[in-house]
């Protein structure tokens, strides 16, 4: 049996991200805790005690970045090709999605280059754990306009896809944005983890919308391919007849005196 690529790289991308935010619990480390402004003095220890989980987690996001981006690629083609959307909405969502993704690389790379850093001696400058923050935002916010504009683009078949255009429009961009302008408390807590469960449900949620739109497409086709054959086996029994019929008629079989 095939499989839609859409559906096989988003069931990677949220097995990937649900087992990195489980190791993340259970080792008490996370890198969102180095998208954040800190003290110089707080996020250098933290970022040097944490160097062996956090150096495993970017690990596998960089993985997770090249699944995701993956994803979104293939989704506009995927849209593209069924012409069920304006191409400039399409060419937003991609370079949307293809900025997050860039700036996701280079956040890893700044903890990783900051890190060892300090591994060497190197003292971090508040600077930098400012920059580090702003484009963490930055990033995350692409990627909350690209999803929302999904909702607009994708055209719902049925009633998963509305409840899943739905969610972009009214659960993750609010859920995105408002961890932001509440991070620190307790709410702030809630909307982190809502956060992540959105995203692994919702690449969850677009490997199935594919995989049952591709089987239907497959069903389409094999249905036109099967009536053409019938089409065909009856214009060419309808020939045959006429052959034989004509055939018969230029041999005086059947002719009346």
């Amino acid at each position: 049996m095939k499989y839609h690529p859409i559906f096989l790289i988003s069931m990677s991308a949220a097995l990937l991200l649900l087992f990195m935010i489980l190791y993340g619990i259970s080792t008490g480390t996370s890198q969102q805790n180095f998208e954040l402004v800190n003290t110089i003095n707080n996020y250098s220890s933290d970022l040097l005690i944490q160097a062996n989980p956090i150096r495993t987690i970017i690990g596998f996001d960089n993985v997770f970045i090249a699944l995701y981006t993956s994803v979104i690629v293939f989704v506009v083609v995927q849209l593209r090709r069924d012409n069920s959307s304006a191409n400039e909405l399409l060419y937003i969502i991609l370079a949307c999605g293809l900025m997050a993704g860039a700036l996701d690389y280079l956040e890893n790379f700044h903890i990783i280059t900051m890190l060892s850093s300090l591994e060497y001696g190197i003292a971090l400058d508040a600077l930098e754990i400012k920059e580090q923050m702003v484009w963490s935002m930055f990033k995350w916010h692409l990627s909350y306009f690209a999803f929302f504009l999904l909702a607009f683009a994708l055209k719902p078949r049925n009633l998963l896809e509305k409840f899943f255009c739905l969610s972009l429009l009214f659960i993750q961009l609010p859920v995105g944005v408002f961890y932001y302008i509440l991070e620190g408390s307790r709410a702030g807590d809630i909307l982190f983890y809502a956060r992540y469960a959105n995203l692994v449900f919702g690449f969850v949620i677009i490997g199935v919308i594919f995989y049952f739109r591709s089987n239907m497409q497959a069903d389409v086709i094999t249905n036109v391919a099967i009536d053409a054959t019938k089409g065909a086996s009856k214009d060419g029994i309808v020939k045959s007849t006429l052959s034989v019929s004509r055939a018969t008629h230029d041999n005086g079989v059947g002719l009346t005196s």
